[in-house]
């Protein structure tokens, strides 16, 4: 046995996965966690005012469970940000055509539902992300929308990407990219 270092009757139980002892402040590396990518999306949540605030005990319950999970999906790492709206009698419609702009007071559409807030987490796929959704207490008087948020600091899927044919492989262009003097598209900074 070398002189200077100890001989560890339990190799697989180290405390860190780097050489150096862990400090006070020091956070996992990210090897050690073995983080999945996640993607974010938004919870939009809807529902019936008149259901909601009609004093029911089901509606009641909907409303008291749902600062408790928004806390446990804090400490869990999933929720993002969040936000309750005001009712859409305190909304303002604003438009702008040819440069002037035109405001209305109330939401853009009448319906019986409203928007009433929101929740941005991160999951790993859609399929953790319903199931997030699904556990918001005021799906069970209204309804929630998941829908994933696009990520403008990654190219887009037309972007860049090779596509193969039966014949041939041939890389494609990008629709943003500006055009060459004889018409034909340059390659964008996304291309590889």
């Amino acid at each position: 046995m070398p002189s200077g270092r100890r001989w560890d009757p339990h190799p697989q139980k180290r405390r860190s996965p780097c050489r150096n002892p862990r400090v006070p402040d020091d956070k996992p590396h990210p090897i050690a966690t073995k983080e999945r990518p996640t993607m974010r999306y938004a919870c939009l949540i809807y529902f019936d005012p008149t259901k909601v605030f009609n004093q029911s005990s089901e509606a009641d319950a909907a409303l008291r469970d749902s600062g408790p999970y928004g806390a446990e999906l804090r400490a869990s790492g999933h929720l993002v940000t969040d936000g309750a709206l005001q009712l859409p009698d305190q909304a303002v419609t604003l438009q702008v055509r040819d440069g002037k702009m035109s405001a209305t007071d109330g939401p853009f559409m009448e319906t019986k539902e409203m928007l009433a807030g929101f929740m941005v987490i991160e999951a790993r796929d859609l399929n953790e992300a319903m199931r997030i959704g699904a556990g918001i207490p005021l799906a069970r008087v209204g309804f929630v929308e998941v829908r994933p948020l696009f990520d403008y600091s990654k190219p887009s899927a037309s972007c860049g990407r090779r596509r193969r044919s039966a014949t041939r492989r041939s890389r494609t262009r990008c629709r943003r990219a500006p055009r060459g003097p004889r018409g034909s598209r340059a390659r964008c900074r996304w291309s590889t």
